[in-house]
């Protein structure tokens, strides 16, 4: 009997807690079409802002080891390093070989935003420019768009499917493991890109 009761617990608990867990986070209920970073910002204002000024979307904080850096924010941004030299003239781009193969598409592959380079100064327009399912959606994966004016943007691969982008931008999580490995691992996710760092 005895077991019969941990056995009927046990799989309750099963069934459950998963089910409790994923609605934690389920925005089902929030939003009918994922329409970009404007979504998110509708009810997470405050976390953007928060999230704009972190080193993970400036790519830069305080120095107060580096010799004379004299308290200056420095980083990714606006320093050169034994790999990745600086990111500004390689920010966002394609760049192929004389085959045709694609060999980069510039340091804003492992930024967490849709192509902007990161201000200092926050707006609306670098609130905007956040990719907030990069971390907490599940399935989400983004590629490098050219628009008519020519210029380059971090678009969800599913942005030509409106009901496949709303079903996976729905599924919100905690940021994950996998998701961190993006771009702290190998070296950036490929070739060309910052060494890894995890």
């Amino acid at each position: 009997m005895t077991r019969r009761i941990i056995s009927m617990v046990s799989l309750l608990a099963l069934v459950v807690l998963p089910a409790s867990a994923a609605k934690k986070y389920s925005h089902q209920e929030y939003f009918e079409h994922y329409e970009g970073t404007s979504t998110c910002l509708t009810c997470h204002e405050d976390e953007a802002e928060t999230f704009f000024h972190s080193q993970h979307y400036q790519w830069t904080g305080e120095t107060p080891a580096i010799v004379n850096a004299e308290g200056k924010e420095l980083g990714k941004k606006n320093t050169i390093n034994d790999f990745c030299t600086n990111p500004v003239p390689a920010w966002i781009g394609i760049t192929k070989n004389s085959r045709g193969e694609l060999l980069s598409q510039g340091c804003s592959k492992c930024h967490a935003g849709l192509g902007k380079m990161p201000s200092s100064e926050m707006s609306r327009e670098q609130l905007e420019n956040i990719d907030c399912l990069i971390c907490h959606a599940s399935g989400y994966n983004r590629t490098l768009v050219e628009n008519e004016d020519g210029s380059l943007e971090w678009k969800p691969i599913l942005w030509k499917n409106q009901e496949g982008l709303d079903s996976v931008s729905k599924r919100i999580t905690m940021p994950k493991r996998t998701s961190c490995l993006r771009c702290h691992s190998g070296s950036g996710g490929g070739p060309n890109y910052k060494r890894g760092d995890i």
